[in-house]
């Protein structure tokens, strides 16, 4: 982030079959707003708060989903609309985006889902984006022990995005799991531990 707007760093990486990660860690000095805004659909997006309140909204749309800590969204917008995030000036913002392209995973993993089912499939499964997905809640505490690995990791550039590759898999797969699981958020005595 330049100094005359913040501090920390925004950073992304692509992964094979259709897999991304964007990582915020900042603090910009006046409520900042991101749009992702291109002529073609948009990844489904798996965002994680780890850090202070953020705001996401659909392009097209003037709902807004808060997101406390230790809570996250599942969103897939429709046709060609984008995503916006809002950030409060002075905040720290402490956010992870799982990216799914839903036509490349697809065209990698169609054939090996066939007997699942959940609310996260069929949004992942909708390579058209005929519909808006959305799924809000808090995250499992697998998936908050994932996060905690992964800022704890220091090694080098190149090791330490073959880590982010294997766990952005593993929190794909264990978000499946857990929406086929209805009490599978953080409880309070789980997001207390995390404090520490």
């Amino acid at each position: 982030i330049p100094e005359e707007h913040g501090s920390g760093n925004i950073m992304g990486v692509n992964f094979p079959q259709g897999l991304g990660w964007i990582q915020y860690v900042c603090k910009f000095k006046k409520d900042t707003t991101i749009e992702f805004t291109r002529n073609e659909i948009h990844p489904l997006k798996m965002i994680y708060n780890l850090g202070d309140p953020v705001v996401h909204t659909f392009a097209n749309s003037d709902e807004v989903h808060d997101m406390q800590r230790y809570e996250n969204l599942m969103v897939a917008s429709s046709k060609h609309n984008g995503h916006v995030l809002k950030f409060k000036a002075n905040q720290q913002i402490r956010l992870n985006s799982v990216e799914v392209s839903r036509i490349i995973f697809n065209k990698y993993w169609s054939c090996d889902v066939g007997q699942l089912d959940s609310k996260l499939l069929r949004a992942i499964r909708d390579i058209e984006a005929n519909e808006e997905h959305l799924m809000a809640g808090s995250y499992s505490l697998r998936v908050a022990q994932v996060f905690r690995t992964i800022r704890s990791f220091d090694q080098s550039h190149f090791i330490k995005k073959m880590l982010l590759a294997s766990k952005t898999y593993e929190i794909v797969a264990q978000q499946l799991l857990d929406f086929s699981n209805e009490d599978s958020g953080l409880s309070s005595h789980e997001m207390e531990s995390l404090e520490t």
